[in-house]
């Protein structure tokens, strides 16, 4: 994750925010699954190397927390896309995958 500095420069700050840097990610996509108004992160992953995907919830103090188990969301899996939205106005959202691959089961 990249900090904007303004003038064209940006800071690494994934360390800071707490977030895990791992080699793998295929794709990641913000939004605002527990509608708090703070924008949390999906990160797709490469199973061949040993990664799930995951989800981290933004504590609204400039770090965030792994939620990919209790969301249910860390699975080995892969897309080439991701589109998290509530399609239907519920406040549930509702993850699409686009070329996504479960490599196991997800029930």
């Amino acid at each position: 994750m990249f900090h904007n500095d303004g003038g064209g420069k940006f800071t690494d700050v994934t360390k800071a925010v707490n977030i895990r840097s791992e080699k793998g990610c295929s794709v990641s996509r913000s939004f605002d699954f527990d509608h708090d108004g703070g924008l949390d992160l999906y990160i797709s992953a490469k199973p061949a190397l040993g990664r799930t995907t995951s989800v981290w919830r933004n504590n609204g103090n400039n770090t965030f927390t792994d939620v990919s188990a209790e969301t249910a969301l860390g699975k080995e899996a892969t897309g080439a896309g991701v589109v998290a939205s509530d399609f239907n106005n519920d406040r549930v959202m509702i993850f699409v995958l686009a070329g996504a691959q479960w490599v196991r089961p997800i029930c």
